[in-house]
Order: structure tokens, then C-alpha cells, then sequence
């Protein structure tokens, strides 16, 4: 069955947050990713440095940070499910925290 990939992004909000809310997040993403390995769907899942370096255009520009969209939204980590059917996906989005922290999730199907 093909993978699906999420790549999450958090925006700049969460560094706002306290340490004991940070805690809590963290908490409710261990919960969260908890309850999609019990149903057997989570094949990988790993965070990102907030480090990188960004080579692009015909020059190949360097630039070392990360891309960043215009509201400044950053990939953090990502997961593999094993679905295809992004009915279920979304529907399993609804209890995702990183909309606590005005996050995205975009969902790309891997090609093999």
C-alpha cells in the first residue's frame, strides 16, 4: 500500500509559547502520533533541525537557513502513513496539535 508523506509546518507562534505549554504540546503530539502507530498506519516520523542550508536558481545560491514561506512557516518533521485515502487522513488531522500552534499539514502521496 503507498505511503502517504505529511509534512508539518510550525510557524514562529510556538517559540511564544511558555515552557509548561510547550510541555503540554509536546505531550499531546506524543498522544497524537501514539494513536496512529496503535492503528498500525505510522511507518515513519522523525523531526527536523530548525538548521539547513538552501541551494537554488541557476547560480545555486547558498543561503544557511531553511526555506521558509512568506509567513515565515518552517517544516519541522514529518510522517509517513501507510493510506492512501485522504478522506481518513484529514479526518485523522482534526485532533492534530499543530493547529494549536496555527501549523499546516500539507499531504503529498510518495511515488514509488
Amino acid at each position: 500500500m503507498p505511503s502517504i508523506l505529511f509534512f508539518r509546518k510550525a510557524t514562529k507562534t510556538f517559540t511564544y509559547l511558555s515552557g509548561n505549554e510547550k510541555d503540554i504540546y509536546k505531550a499531546k503530539w506524543k498522544s497524537w502520533i501514539s494513536e496512529i502507530s496503535d492503528k498500525g498506519l505510522l511507518a515513519s516520523q522523525k523531526n527536523l533541525s530548525n538548521d539547513g542550508v538552501l541551494v537554488s536558481g541557476k547560480d545555486q545560491d547558498v543561503r544557511y537557513k531553511p526555506y521558509m514561506d512568506d509567513n515565515e512557516d518552517l517544516v519541522t518533521s514529518y510522517l509517513i502513513i501507510e493510506t492512501t485515502n485522504q478522506h481518513s487522513i484529514i479526518e485523522m488531522l482534526k485532533t492534530c496539535p499543530i493547529f494549536d500552534v496555527e501549523g499546516c499539514v500539507e499531504i503529498r502521496e510518495i511515488e514509488y
